[in-house]
């Protein structure tokens, strides 16, 4: 019995030290679970904060692409050379040079 004695002084100071241990690791378990359950709701808000404006700029995006659409279209029907009502208003004179006609324009 002598043996086993001093192990038992050696054990018998550390069983309340690792009581205290694990009362700390659950105590700051149960602070990271809370901490987290803050994180994740603040992670969702943003994720659905974040969707919308992915919506609203793919709206966005839809909107431009017609914009571009609609003005190839009228550069398309309107050739700026061949154009007869801008063809009125410009004088060629013999050196290559424009002169705009301005006696149609009203003040």
């Amino acid at each position: 019995m002598n043996a086993t004695y001093p192990i038992l002084v050696v054990v018998t100071p550390s069983i309340p030290n690792t009581a205290q241990i694990l009362t700390h690791v659950r105590e700051k378990l149960q602070f990271v679970e809370k901490e987290n359950e803050s994180l994740s709701s603040q992670l969702e808000q943003l994720d659905q904060a974040l969707v919308e404006k992915r919506d609203h700029l793919g709206k966005i995006k839809a909107s431009r692409d017609a914009y571009r659409q609609k003005g190839r279209k009228i550069k398309q029907a309107s050739v700026y050379i061949t154009n007869p009502g801008l063809l009125d208003d410009i004088d060629v004179r013999p050196g290559g040079l424009f002169f705009v006609c301005f006696d149609d324009i009203l003040l």
